[in-house]
């Protein structure tokens, strides 16, 4: 079985919010993994798995060798 992924990015904040919201409604079962660099400072990256009823998990991660890419994969 394939896992098909989809991976949105932008800078339009508005923009990205629509595409996943739309993908997230119009795709069953659907889920939008999101990572929130704005706690890397303190060495921290913020989780957070929706689905189109909602949030289904959050988490903070920590960073590994202070990179967030590392954190992310």
């Amino acid at each position: 079985m394939t896992l098909p992924v989809a991976l949105v990015g932008g800078l339009h904040a508005d923009a990205r919010r629509a595409a996943v919201e739309r993908l997230l409604t119009t795709v069953p079962g659907s889920v939008a993994l999101h990572h929130d660099l704005s706690t890397a400072g303190r060495g921290t990256v913020v989780r957070t798995v929706r689905g189109a009823r909602g949030v289904r998990d959050t988490g903070e991660t920590p960073l590994v060798n202070d990179c967030a890419c590392c954190a992310l994969r």
